[in-house]
């Protein structure tokens, strides 16, 4: 679930079932971690606005 503006009722999210297909995760620098994933998505993309 991906909730851009943040928890509340009205605002936008996209719900899905999906499988990771490919992750990578950097070293820390700066103690900060990059990380990138993709995913395939198992069926539609649910888009209903939070309740």
């Amino acid at each position: 679930m991906r909730k851009p503006e943040g928890t509340g009722a009205g605002k936008p999210q996209d719900k899905f079932d999906a499988v990771v297909s490919k992750y990578v995760e950097t070293n820390p620098v700066d103690d900060i971690v990059s990380w990138s994933a993709e995913f395939e998505i198992s069926d539609e993309v649910d888009d209903t606005p939070q309740a």
